[in-house]
């Protein structure tokens, strides 16, 4: 899972879906449900917790869209900019294409990988991953 920085999550107002089982006060169906959320302010170092709990972490505030669609002047929510980067990549694991638009060095596009009855080519699908990681190498897998 690749770790974004914070600040820039937040200059590019990166959307992805948070599961609703992530806030508190909501019933059995609305934890089911994925909520769109939009990062709007970066801390270095924020406090999560009380007592012995307590950590500091980078974190990321973020606004749910329907909140803000209902009361403009909700502030959001804060989350660790890990849990962040865990959500944006299980928001895009299925479509990469869609999550170019957040990718700063994404000039070069990612072709379309559909073949003619539309289904995705696995292996160019595969491909279009090296244009945002480098291949460090390769090693054999050893189960002990």
């Amino acid at each position: 899972m690749k770790k974004y920085p914070g600040q820039e999550q937040v200059e590019l107002s990166v959307v992805i879906r948070i599961p609703g089982h992530c806030f508190n006060g909501m019933d059995a169906a609305e934890k089911a449900k994925l909520f769109e959320a939009t990062a709007v302010e970066y801390s270095k170092c924020r406090t999560f917790g009380q007592g012995r709990g307590m950590s500091k972490a980078e974190a990321i505030r973020f606004q749910v869209d329907s909140d803000v669609a209902d009361t403009p002047s909700h502030e959001g929510y804060w989350i660790r900019l890990d849990q962040w980067n865990r959500f944006r990549h299980d928001t895009y694991k299925t479509d990469r294409q869609a999550e170019l638009r957040f990718i700063p060095s994404a000039g070069t596009q990612v072709p379309d990988t559909s073949n003619a009855d539309g289904n995705k080519d696995v292996s160019e699908e595969r491909a279009a991953v090296y244009t945002h990681y480098e291949r460090m190498g390769e090693t054999d897998h050893v189960v002990r």
